[in-house]
């Protein structure tokens, strides 16, 4: 028998063996030692795709950074995916998008974003499929 548990992060498995329980606790470094009080929201509360998951926890670990202005840098991200078909690419786009909406949503972090495009950067507001690539920044929203 074997349960697994899946609340933002930590990651638990915990599994019957003969008599006894083992239980294994994965839990990000960054999340770990992140210096400052936060509250995230549970972006991991539904299944999702691995494409999903794995955009999810990009931005996740953008945000655990630390200052202010965090980080998603998309060519990399991508080049770990190079054998996707251009409309998956499309979709990992709006995953991006979407985990970035949750964040605001959650007041995390501000309504600005700083893209590169054809080597000048961009301030926006809204992203769209073809803001995502290159490199973007975002803003923690600071609370007082």
């Amino acid at each position: 028998m074997k349960y697994r548990s899946l609340i933002t992060i930590p990651i638990i498995n915990i599994r019957k063996i003969d008599q006894h329980w083992e239980t294994e606790i994965f839990i990000a470094d960054n999340l770990y030692n992140y210096w400052l009080p936060y509250i995230i929201p549970d972006i991991f509360n539904s299944k999702l795709s691995k494409h999903e998951f794995d955009v999810r926890f990009k931005i996740l670990e953008s945000f655990l950074t630390q200052g202010i202005r965090k980080k998603l840098d998309i060519n990399k991200f991508f080049s770990n995916y190079s054998k996707l078909s251009n409309s998956n690419k499309t979709k990992v786009k709006k995953y991006f998008i979407n985990g970035l909406e949750k964040f605001q949503r959650h007041g995390l972090i501000e309504n600005n974003f700083k893209i590169l495009a054809h080597d000048v950067w961009l301030e926006k507001q809204n992203l769209i499929e073809s803001d995502i690539k290159n490199r973007i920044y975002f803003y923690e929203k600071i609370k007082m």
